[in-house]
């Protein structure tokens, strides 16, 4: 079964790997949250009532199994019907995709923020200059040449980090984030099945691929290489740590 590490919210948003798809009982197969959700609005009552029973709750096992989110699925199981169903899977998902924007930009704004506080600063500078000393008139025009200069440099800054930004999301798509992801699951799967020489070479490979990520990749994968770096140690195979 599919497994991902407990702080990361990316993985709702992907599919689960094959052969893990959701079965139901007309035969339909989908492989992620989302199509769940849109299944669930169309769903025959009949169909429905093969899969949610006051003993079972398959939609839930089946987000245990293969997302090993137990909030989402204690949530799904509390409701019994299908519309009701759908609003906490759809919320869940929109939730998810709030948390992954964030944590892409946090980074960006915490840059450019500290750039505008050190424009203002310089600014209330020229200020207490000029009510100190009404001889530094000089010095102060050419701060205020040179604030005007680093407000110049700013939007140059703020420019390059959003041509960057295109750059790089345009050089490491979101398939490549599946690929490493993926990787991720199974080397989980394998160590789960004790194939741990299997569970190894895997790991080399994303320690590789990891080293030249870009750090908003970095941040959404480094959970789950940390957890697995542990559980490869408990095996007592000797692994490089995640830099």
């Amino acid at each position: 079964m599919g497994y991902f590490g407990g702080t990361m919210h990316s993985h709702l948003l992907l599919d689960v790997m094959e052969g893990n798809e959701f079965v139901f009982s007309s035969g339909r197969r989908i492989k992620n949250l989302k199509e769940l959700s849109e299944q669930l609005s169309s769903l025959p009552d009949a169909d429905f009532a093969k899969h949610v029973t006051n003993e079972r709750n398959d939609f839930a096992s089946w987000i245990t199994d293969c997302y090993h989110d137990t909030n989402l699925a204690h949530a799904v199981r509390r409701e019994k019907t299908r519309t009701s169903m759908v609003g906490v899977i759809q919320q869940k998902l929109e939730e998810s995709e709030q948390l992954v924007h964030v944590s892409r930009n946090k980074k960006a704004l915490t840059h450019l923020e500290y750039l505008h506080t050190m424009i203002k600063k310089l600014e209330n500078e020229k200020h207490v200059l000029l009510e100190e000393n009404t001889g530094l008139r000089k010095d102060l025009q050419e701060s205020a040449k040179l604030i005007e200069n680093m407000q110049h440099d700013f939007k140059n800054i703020k420019n390059l980090f959003l041509n960057s930004k295109k750059l790089i999301d345009h050089s490491f798509s979101h398939t490549d984030l599946d690929v490493i992801i993926r990787k991720i699951h199974r080397a989980f799967s394998f160590i789960e099945q004790e194939r741990i020489d299997m569970a190894e070479k895997l790991y080399h490979e994303i320690l590789q691929a990891y080293k030249h990520f870009p750090p908003r990749i970095k941040k959404i994968v480094y959970p789950s290489c940390v957890e697995l770096h542990a559980l490869l140690v408990e095996k007592s195979v000797h692994a490089e740590h995640i830099p």
